[in-house]
């Protein structure tokens, strides 16, 4: 490990890049040798923790649901049906099987401001943070 260490400093003191665009690549590059290394026929999530997971969508869909219910708004099972498909789809999009869960909070947030699930969306928010 100290070897690859002392590789990737080597790397960046020759680019001349500030400690800010080293920590975007470095953050780039940990998904890109994650998504080689994963099984293509699933989704994987990066915990704040840094463990990684496979993606599960209800919990994300209980996170919303929880959220909604906390503001006294009715999700049907339609709702969550276009919900959990819109997000699938911006994953989809993307053409990774690795997520940080940053990401996948943005594509909950997209998936309910556009399918018009605002006052949800509120909630989520509320709910998150």
């Amino acid at each position: 490990m100290q070897d690859l260490k002392q590789t990737i400093i080597a790397y960046y003191k020759e680019k001349n890049l500030s400690p800010s665009e080293i920590s975007k690549d470095l953050e780039g590059i940990k998904l890109k040798v994650l998504d080689d290394i994963v099984d293509d026929d699933k989704e994987y999530v990066i915990k704040k923790s840094g463990q990684l997971e496979e993606y599960k969508d209800y919990k994300i869909m209980k996170s919303i649901e929880n959220a909604a219910h906390d503001a006294q708004i009715q999700l049907n099972s339609s709702d969550i049906n276009i919900i959990s498909s819109s997000i699938l789809k911006r994953m989809k999009a993307i053409e990774r099987n690795v997520y940080p869960t940053s990401e996948l909070k943005s594509f909950v947030e997209e998936a309910l401001k556009k399918d018009g699930y605002i006052k949800v969306l509120k909630a989520y928010l509320s709910y998150v943070e």
